[in-house]
């Protein structure tokens, strides 16, 4: 997903979506839901969602209400690695 703005005054955080911040990188998010993780990352303009198919879907009209987006489909390639995704696996 692309996001062609960032958080502006008086416009939610992630954090007032749901999601909180990992120690280990100020980038990744994640909530849990009734025991499923949605994990989300942010690099640039880019935003990064992995996780139960219809919380992603949930979550993709939160973000869409809140800030503009587009979404750009499944992700190919990442920081030169190339992805491939299947019906319940991503290798």
């Amino acid at each position: 997903m692309g996001l062609s703005r960032h958080h502006e005054h008086g416009t939610p955080t992630l954090t007032d979506l749901g999601f909180s911040r990992t120690t280990a990188d100020e980038n990744l998010y994640y909530k849990v839901v009734v025991g499923r993780p949605l994990i989300l990352v942010l690099y640039v303009d880019e935003l990064f969602l992995t996780g139960d198919e219809d919380m992603i879907v949930k979550c993709k009209r939160e973000l869409t209400r809140e800030f503009e987006m587009k979404d750009l489909g499944l992700i190919h390639y990442f920081l030169g690695l190339e992805v491939w995704q299947g019906p319940n696996k991503t290798g």
